[in-house]
């Protein structure tokens, strides 16, 4: 069986989750359109690639895909949409195939690094701050979490992740149903016209 999830890793202009100030004021995020478009693209190109792994875990054993491999990402109007087929016969793949097929587990947290030298807009909404990020913004990876800054990343099982090829013994026996089921027709068919009984 096929083990393939996908999920928006961000979506642009989608706030996160509050961040209470020490002044008990709520501090909002906002990625821009497009922040990373230039940085998928050179992803895609291959100039440096970009990995997925659990909770931030950057170690090995956490390390779920990496670009170029069996990780791809796209840059939409709405934001970056992931694509990732988990390892084979790995005890870490299956359990979190199981806990976000479950929807246990659901979350995409960013990895990602903007300009030092830029600095974030503020707004005051309601009371509240919201915070929107520089562009463009440099895309290093991404994690799957139970708790994402930003509700609107989530990560589900992809379509067509339980369909398997069939092997030559099962398209033989399904041959022969199908040649079976073709025979019965033909006589019910021809059998009854002609009076057979």
């Amino acid at each position: 069986m096929t083990k393939n999830i996908e999920g928006y890793i961000i979506k642009y202009n989608r706030p996160s989750k509050p961040f209470v100030m020490p002044n008990g004021k709520r501090v909002y995020e906002i990625i821009p359109q497009d922040a990373f478009k230039q940085s998928v693209d050179d992803i895609n190109a291959g100039k440096y690639q970009a990995t997925a792994d659990l909770e931030h875990e950057t170690d090995a054993l956490n390390q779920l895909g990496i670009t170029g491999s069996n990780l791809t990402l796209e840059n939409r109007p709405d934001g970056v949409f992931m694509r990732m087929s988990l390892l084979p016969d790995s005890n870490i793949s299956d359990e979190l195939f199981a806990r976000i097929r479950a929807g246990v587990v659901k979350g995409l947290s960013i990895n990602a690094k903007f300009n030092p030298t830029q600095e974030p807009s503020y707004k005051t909404v309601n009371g509240d701050y919201i915070r929107t990020m520089p562009s463009p913004m440099e895309l290093r990876g991404f994690a799957i979490t139970a708790d994402p800054a930003y509700p609107d990343a989530q990560v589900s099982v992809a379509e067509g992740s339980f369909k398997r090829s069939l092997s030559a013994a099962e398209i033989t026996q399904l041959s022969k149903e199908i040649e079976a089921i073709e025979r019965t027709r033909y006589y019910n068919l021809w059998g009854f016209a002609l009076g057979v009984r």
